[in-house]
């Protein structure tokens, strides 16, 4: 009988797992059909998206629950471009602050973490993470405690300017000319996409709230500090990529 219980409860894991592959194969379909030139026109490796380390494996970073879908185009742009000789701000997907500046519990530093990242240097708005490689995945607001969703939502929005402006002057640049279709068109997705991840954070903030309430509140000094810090870092690459959209037509 317990053979018999063991084999159903492995099957019913399959089956789980089965059931949820079509979720990150409709992230990347997502992601393709939102970059409909790349598809036909890819950069490398002939991918139109790939997995993203939210948190980098030398930074401790998981498998687990620490991966974004993000198009190639855009991952460059923002990871290993260097601004066309322009300074910005270290290596984009920098580390965040370790928790011993704050005290954080260790789950309350890494929903920070990936919040800032995310909100800083990723064009799409991010509402699933998944494990590299394999069909697991997992829904931010279920993950992430109150503040961590409060920092996302408004990291997002406040470096979104900066973002597409520097993706703009990384195709130029690149004389990714065809690309540039894609861009515009990805404009209206991204606004649509933000306008619905400030009710999904709200939810967040919420739900991260009740059923996270310990964590929230070790997230509050680390989360209005990586807030602040994102607005003013925010504001100062939304003028270092204007200059970046000028030196690309000189």
């Amino acid at each position: 009988m317990e053979k018999i219980i063991f084999a159903a409860f492995i099957l019913s894991l399959s089956y789980s797992v089965q059931a949820n592959s079509w979720v990150k194969r409709f992230a990347f379909g997502y992601c393709n059909i939102t970059h409909p030139i790349e598809m036909f026109n890819n950069i490398r490796h002939d991918n139109t998206c790939e997995e993203q380390h939210v948190i980098q494996k030398q930074y401790n970073g998981s498998n687990l629950g620490n991966i974004s879908i993000i198009s190639v185009s855009s991952h460059i742009a923002t990871d290993s471009w260097n601004g066309n000789g322009v300074m910005m701000q270290g290596k984009v997907w920098d580390n965040a602050p370790s928790k011993d500046g704050w005290g954080t519990s260790e789950d309350a530093e890494k929903a920070l973490a990936q919040a800032y990242k995310l909100g800083r240097w990723q064009l799409e708005y991010v509402f699933l993470l998944y494990d590299y490689r394999t069909n697991g995945w997992s829904t931010t607001v279920m993950n992430w405690d109150g503040m961590s969703h409060a920092t996302y939502v408004i990291s997002w929005w406040t470096n979104l300017p900066a973002k597409y402006f520097r993706k703009t002057a990384y195709l130029l640049h690149k004389e990714r000319y065809s690309l540039l279709i894609d861009h515009i068109i990805q404009l209206p997705v991204l606004l649509l996409e933000g306008c619905v991840g400030v009710l999904y954070s709200l939810v967040g903030v919420v739900i991260g709230t009740v059923l996270q309430p310990v964590d929230t509140l070790n997230a509050i000094i680390g989360g209005v500090y990586l807030t602040i810090k994102a607005i003013v870092l925010g504001i100062i690459d939304f003028f270092l990529s204007l200059f970046l959209l000028i030196k690309a037509f000189v």
